[in-house]
């Protein structure tokens, strides 16, 4: 776990750990997963090598991206978790949103005009695929613990979709 990388060197350690077969759990600033990929293999292309081979290795060496945003109200919200496709597509790496969070529109006031919440719920949008699946499994994670976001419930509009969250104010 290399924590926040931030400079080409970081970025090329978590590159080798991935490369030799370990898993990498790390943080960095991007918008989004293919943003992220986009970050690490400019980074890495300062040190040499060509952007659109780092683009497509990290492409393949990730599994899954969680965003995360701070809102106005001073809360953070995971605002997607995207699965890596593996693939470049038109220069940019393809991911897949499985979850988001979904802005309602909706906000608290106190009585001086500060913002006291802002309203959203989760939702999932898309199946995590077979190669994920089998991922988990590989690290002891059970079907039954992940039955549920192997087929996407159907959308609620205006509410979660996700069992753990309906009826719940996020």
């Amino acid at each position: 776990i290399p924590g926040e990388v931030r400079t080409p060197e970081e970025f090329y350690q978590m590159h080798r750990a991935l490369k030799t077969g370990h898993r990498v759990m790390s943080t960095w600033h991007a918008m989004d997963g293919a943003d992220g990929i986009e970050r690490a293999a400019t980074e890495l292309a300062t040190l040499g090598g060509s952007i659109s081979d780092y683009r497509q290795s990290m492409a393949k060496s990730f599994d899954i991206f969680v965003s995360q945003k701070k809102l106005g109200d001073g809360s953070r919200k995971v605002m997607s978790i995207e699965e890596s496709t593996g693939r470049v597509v038109d220069g940019k790496a393809e991911t897949k949103v499985l979850f988001r969070y979904v802005l309602t529109g909706e906000t608290d006031y106190d009585e001086s005009g500060e913002i006291q919440k802002i309203h959203g719920y989760f939702e999932q949008v898309n199946p995590i695929s077979d190669k994920l699946i089998q991922s988990f499994y590989a690290t002891g994670i059970t079907k039954d613990e992940i039955e549920e976001f192997i087929n996407v419930p159907p959308q609620i509009q205006g509410k979660s979709n996700l069992p753990s969250q309906r009826d719940k104010e996020v």
